[in-house]
């Protein structure tokens, strides 16, 4: 069976998921990719190097987002989410964003070298040799819709 997702399931999917894919342009070129995320009930949350996808996101900040979580070809859930990218420049409002997506990714941890060196309170929190700054980002979600198939 096919159906839509009501509000409720929509936010459970955009929360309990974290590995979407931001669809961006820069007005020529459409660009898919994926990210890690958190979703705090407003905001796409996001971090990423100053690289293809920031410099796309600051040119055009109108952006798509989809998150899916699929069992099987019939059992799957998927929404799609439109907003405006917002770069986070205040360092209180950055820390508070970086701590959220920590959490979240503290509790994916397969191994202690899955998290970099400044992301888990047993490794040293200094910026080592060759550290690359990076972008924490959010998405303001303005809509959202979501579709499913059930067997």
């Amino acid at each position: 069976m096919l159906g839509t997702l009501n509000d409720n399931e929509i936010e459970a999917l955009l929360s309990n998921q974290h590995l979407g894919k931001l669809g961006i342009t820069d007005g020529e070129m459409v660009y898919i990719v994926p990210v890690n995320y958190v979703y705090d009930g407003k905001y796409i949350i996001g971090h990423s190097t100053d690289g293809l996808k920031i410099r796309m996101m600051r040119q055009k900040p109108d952006i798509c987002f989809l998150v899916e979580h699929i069992q099987e070809m019939n059992q799957w859930e998927t929404v799609i989410a439109w907003g405006r990218f917002e770069e986070i420049t205040d360092e209180e409002e950055k820390q508070q964003a970086m701590e959220l997506l920590w959490k979240k990714m503290l509790k994916l941890k397969v191994g202690d070298t899955a998290l970099p060196p400044h992301a888990s309170a047993e490794r040293p929190r200094e910026r080592q040799a060759g550290y690359t700054s990076v972008v924490i980002w959010r998405i303001a979600l303005n809509k959202k819709t979501g579709r499913f198939e059930r067997n």
